[in-house]
This record gives C-alpha cells, sequence and structure tokens, in this order.
C-alpha cells in the first residue's frame, strides 16, 4: 500500500479520534478496564456493528493515555480497501514518522485484515499494548485462539442497556424515589420506548427507524454475505426473518429449511451460525449433564437488540412478551456468564438458568402479565420444580410490573418487575471479560 496514503489516512483519522462526538455517555465496561490497562495483553473488544466499540476505544484512549499521541487506526475506511497484513510495518513506520507512541496500538474492525493476528501477536511479546474491535464473534475464538492464546482478554460490547439510555436522556434513576406514583409511571414510561427501541446508539441519538433498518442490512451484506462470499442473499434474508420472528421459542431448524427451500438442515444451521457470528441473533442451549444432549435438543433464539427486532421481525405491540424475554437475556448475556433454559419434570421450562463455571448461581422466568391465576400457577410451579431440582433456595419471576415475595415450602420467589430488576437487583459487572 501506498506510504503517502497511508499517511494521509492516519492524519485524518487522528483527527477524527481526537475529538469527542456530541451526546456521548461513558459505556459502563469503561471503569472496570482498568485492570485490564494494567496488565501486558492485547484488550479484544467484540460486538455489533455500530454499538459503540469505536466511541469506547476513544474513551479508552481518553481515560487511560490522555497524554499520548494515539496510534489509531479504523479499517472501515474505503481507502483502506487494499490494505494487507504485509502493510502493517509500514503502518509502524507511519505512525512513528509522525511522532505517535508506538507502544499502544488502537485498531477497529481489525477483522477485515486478513492475517492481523500474527502481527499483533509478534508486536505484543515485544511489549505493545493493542486495543482491538471487531464486528463478528469469531474474533473472540477462532481467529485470535491459535495466535494470541495466552496474549489477550476478550469483552463483549453491547448496545446501551437501559440504564445507560436513561443516562443518556439525563433522566437520573433515585430508587428512593420509587414509591412516588409520578416519578414511577415516568421511569415505566422510559422502560417502555426501551423495550421497543432497543440501545443502539445511532438511533437512541437521532430516533429515526430508517438507521435500524441500514445497521441490519450492514449486518447482512457486509459482516455476513462479503465475509463469507455467499452466493443466495435471500434465503439468508429469509432465515433471519424467521429467527427474529421467534424469539425465546424454540427453533426448528428442519421447518426453516422446508419454508426456504434449502437443500439441506445444515445449510439452515450454517447460515444460523453465521447470523451469531455478526451478533445479530444469539442461541441458547438447554442445560443438561451431558454435552451431546445440549448439542441435539433444540435451541432458543434471541436478538441483540429490541429495536432491530420491532423493524425487521415483527411489530412490537403485538408480542410485548416476547421484546420482555429478550430484554431480560440480553442483561444476563452482559454478565458474562453462560445462560441455558432448562426444562424441569414434568416439561416445565424455565426460561434461563446462569451459570458461573460449573455452578448453577440463578433461574429466571419471564412473564409479562400474573393477573391470570393459572399462569401464575404455571410459572411458580416451573420453578419451584427448578430450584428442587438444581437445589437453589431463591429465583425471580420478572414481570411488566407485578410484584410480591412468593414462598414455596423453603423456596423463594421474587416477583419483580424488569425495570426494577434491571436497575437494583440486574446490575451487570461493568466489565466482563474471558482470558
Amino acid at each position: 500500500m501506498d506510504n503517502r496514503l497511508l499517511r494521509e489516512v492516519v492524519l485524518d483519522q487522528r483527527d477524527q479520534f481526537r475529538s469527542q462526538p456530541p451526546h456521548v455517555i461513558e459505556r459502563e465496561q469503561l471503569e472496570a478496564l482498568a485492570g485490564f490497562v494494567r496488565s501486558p495483553h492485547a484488550v479484544v473488544i467484540s460486538g455489533v456493528r455500530r454499538g459503540g466499540k469505536s466511541t469506547l476505544l476513544r474513551q479508552i484512549a481518553r481515560r487511560y493515555y490522555p497524554d499520548a499521541a494515539h496510534c489509531c487506526l479504523s479499517f472501515e475506511d474505503e481507502r483502506l480497501l487494499h490494505f494487507s497484513a504485509a502493510d502493517f510495518d509500514s503502518l509502524l513506520g507511519v505512525f512513528a514518522e509522525l511522532g505517535g507512541d508506538t507502544s499502544v496500538f488502537f485498531l477497529d474492525e481489525v477483522q477485515v485484515v486478513d492475517g492481523w493476528e500474527r502481527f499483533v501477536r509478534r508486536m505484543v511479546d515485544r511489549g505493545t499494548k493493542f486495543y482491538l474491535t471487531g464486528s463478528n464473534a469469531s474474533l473472540l475464538s477462532r481467529e485470535i485462539g491459535s495466535r494470541l492464546t495466552g496474549r489477550h482478554l476478550t469483552i463483549e460490547l453491547f448496545p446501551f442497556s437501559f440504564r445507560e439510555c436513561l443516562e443518556f436522556a439525563s433522566f437520573h434513576f433515585d430508587p428512593e424515589r420509587l414509591h412516588q406514583v409520578e416519578y414511577r409511571g415516568k421511569l415505566k414510561g422510559r422502560f417502555h420506548e426501551y423495550l421497543r427501541s432497543g440501545g443502539m446508539p445511532e438511533y437512541v441519538r437521532f430516533g429515526e427507524r430508517e438507521i435500524l433498518r441500514s445497521i441490519y442490512a450492514d449486518i447482512l451484506y457486509r459482516d455476513i454475505v462479503a465475509r463469507h462470499r455467499l452466493g443466495d442473499v435471500r434465503m439468508l434474508r429469509e432465515v433471519a426473518y424467521y429467527l427474529l420472528s421467534n424469539l425465546g421459542n424454540l427453533a426448528s431448524f428442519n421447518k426453516v429449511k422446508s419454508l426456504v427451500k434449502a437443500g439441506s438442515v445444515n445449510t439452515v444451521t450454517r447460515y444460523a451460525e453465521y447470523l451469531a457470528d455478526g451478533y445479530l441473533i444469539f442461541t441458547v442451549n438447554k442445560l443438561a449433564w451431558s454435552i451431546k444432549e445440549q448439542l441435539i435438543a433444540p435451541k432458543k433464539v434471541y436478538c441483540v437488540d429490541n429495536g432491530i427486532c420491532d423493524v425487521v421481525g415483527f411489530r412490537f405491540s403485538a408480542n410485548e412478551g416476547r421484546f420482555l424475554e429478550n430484554a431480560v437475556y440480553l442483561a444476563l448475556r452482559r454478565t458474562g456468564r453462560e445462560v441455558f433454559y432448562y426444562v424441569a419434570a414434568k416439561g416445565r421450562e424455565v426460561d434461563f438458568v446462569v451459570r458461573d463455571g460449573a455452578r448453577v448461581v440463578g433461574l429466571y422466568q419471564v412473564c409479562y402479565d400474573l393477573t391470570d391465576p393459572d399462569t401464575k400457577q404455571r410459572e411458580v410451579a416451573a420453578l419451584a420444580a427448578a430450584m428442587a431440582e438444581l437445589d437453589l433456595d431463591q429465583s425471580f419471576l420478572l414481570t411488566y410490573d407485578d410484584e410480591e415475595t412468593v414462598r414455596v415450602d423453603s423456596k423463594t420467589i421474587h416477583v419483580l418487575p424488569v425495570y426494577k430488576w434491571l436497575l437494583l437487583e440486574g446490575k451487570p459487572p461493568a466489565a466482563s471479560a474471558k482470558p
């Protein structure tokens, strides 16, 4: 790649990197990154396209390296279309020529350069610190596992949480005011909007639903079709539409195969994996004591953002319960722990089981409305059976507006509105990472 062009791109991007975009809030992960700054490992930040990774890079640089001449580059720049792994040494030279602090690199969407991990490993071994972002889950596993083993820490960044959306709207959450009818009503109004609109930062800022359609298209075409060189875009779109229209349901890939007229179930499974790799969907396994049973059991499907799902899959007003469940899943996923669903005796299904290593640490059932006595009895019975089988004393039954404490023998079920659980009980750690 021509060094003059590379120099021009670096100078342009450095000015942008230093600028502070308007209406920016500090992400919840920023504070806990202090420990990562002190480590010699490369820090890999992965998440959905346009979910705030570039902004987090700027915040890291501003918070932890305020006086440095930042060595930063975003590979989304079309002028870097022909940048290859062989050009990294030229990039190092340009950074040095321009007086950059070459002990720390900030590389955005680095996965577009084949072989990037070889350069990073070589430089990490020399003592260089890296902060890397990418819009595919493979950045967390296959592409770095063999080259950067023991030399990296990984973080998943999600769209804004409900707490971050409140902060963006300058709405101060005060738990001491929850008893006030007017304050609680305003908070619930904000939560209802969050359920429908999700937390994609660009959409939260501008409110144009076309932004969500554009993000969805970018994920499909730039992160999946182009990356995997797919020829049948129609089939990919139909698989995505089916999965996004069935939030929280058990996914039947055989059914999808028939609907999209795929040649085999393997094709549908592969497309679902691509969608998960692009952070558009997540698949949740059944908690079982054998890996084989986990693999063959049906999976449940969730989406990275309620707003995207609303504009692509199905309408919010008719599926509020599914959107509530999706919001709970995303909050649990932010903790960095493993999330499963569970089937207790007599086929009683519990939406979420959270495991920390080999230990089950939480049970969560989601039900929009408990006014029907039969519904309440069914949900309580499922949690009670699961608590007995998994040896837990407490669990959560999360709703839109119900709140009470239910005791079953010596077990306790906390019935809470999701908005209150998100802000009080369900607060995730500021950052979660896997070495």
